[in-house]
């Protein structure tokens, strides 16, 4: 299992993925057939396909493997494609994660996810609506769900505490590495939440850093970790767009808390309506959509909307 992830790390961290075409199927194909990637051959087949250097590849694969043996003794798990494990949403990505790092508790497998994002700088009726109407569907709730966010200040940091507060698992998706939390002082919350039987993730090395482009790659695993979106306060050009667009393309469900259309805050949750997002006014609306899922399939083409 060791030399399996930290091959896995290795392959991510050189960023063949990106540089070969056939790199994807290959190694899915290879993970599938030989989830423990121990035999020689398969290292000299991948040596082979990727014209790699014996000796460049013994040297970073080998500290690939003392980096991931310090992680694991730190208490950061592991889980790669194919394991019981790895998020069943994840398999309808075209760009699946090989290997996701995480700490907490593996809680987004056997329950209904519905991930929440919104603005960073919210309006206090946004706030309000959070914590009132979010919180009663929460409490209310007899379900088993998971929170789903990616832990910026604002919208998606209310939707963990809250979960939290109504002790319903939450889990958080880094945009860097485990070891480099971002925001820089939310360490107390990833603890909270790893101690309340929920999960930090993070599909990037350990000790990476938040980068720009981190974002977008981040918002593909939060719309894909759900059958539902909860849109709290859209603007116009956002995040939170970008993610609408992604769930919209996998067919999930896409709920809109709607705002008034002279307010600029609310232009980029209206253009969400408009292209087959579903209102939300209240816990009510919040619970039926639940309990009475409504498929929206959206070409990427058509329904996407321009959020740059």
């Amino acid at each position: 299992m060791l030399k399996s992830i930290a091959f896995l790390r290795f392959f991510q961290d050189k960023n063949l993925w990106s540089q070969y075409s056939s790199t994807k199927s290959w190694l899915l194909n290879l993970i599938s057939s030989d989830p423990e990637f121990h035999r020689l051959d398969l290292f000299e087949q991948f040596l082979n396909e990727f014209a790699l250097p014996r000796s460049h590849f013994e040297i970073n694969f080998l500290n690939m493997l003392d980096q991931t043996e310090k992680d694991i003794e730190a208490g950061i798990q592991f889980t790669r494609y194919g394991d019981l494990n790895y998020p069943l949403h994840f398999y309808q990505l075209l760009d699946p994660p090989l290997i996701l790092s995480y700490q907490g508790s593996v809680c987004w497998n056997g329950r209904q996810c519905l991930s929440v994002v919104g603005s960073r700088d919210p309006i206090p009726s946004s706030v309000e609506w959070m914590r009132t109407e979010f919180y009663s569907f929460l409490k209310n709730l007899n379900a088993k769900i998971c929170i789903v966010s990616g832990g910026a200040r604002g919208i998606d940091d209310l939707s963990h505490r809250i979960a939290l507060l109504t002790e319903h698992p939450t889990v958080l998706f880094m945009p860097a590495g485990l070891a480099k939390p971002y925001p820089s002082n939310q360490e107390s919350l990833h603890r909270q939440i790893c101690e309340s039987g929920g999960a930090v993730i993070s599909e990037y090395d350990t000790n990476l850093s938040m980068k720009k482009v981190m974002f977008s790659h981040r918002n593909r695993l939060i719309a894909a970790m759900n059958q539902f979106l909860l849109i709290v306060e859209a603007r116009k050009r956002s995040g939170t767009l970008m993610t609408s667009n992604y769930s919209l393309a996998m067919g999930k469900t896409v709920c809109v808390v709607p705002g008034h259309p002279l307010q600029s805050a609310f232009q980029g949750s209206l253009e969400i309506l408009i292209h087959g997002g579903l209102v939300v006014r209240n816990q009510a609306d919040l619970h039926f959509h639940l309990t009475e899922p409504q498929k929206l399939v959206a070409s990427g083409s058509d329904k996407s909307i321009d959020f740059c």
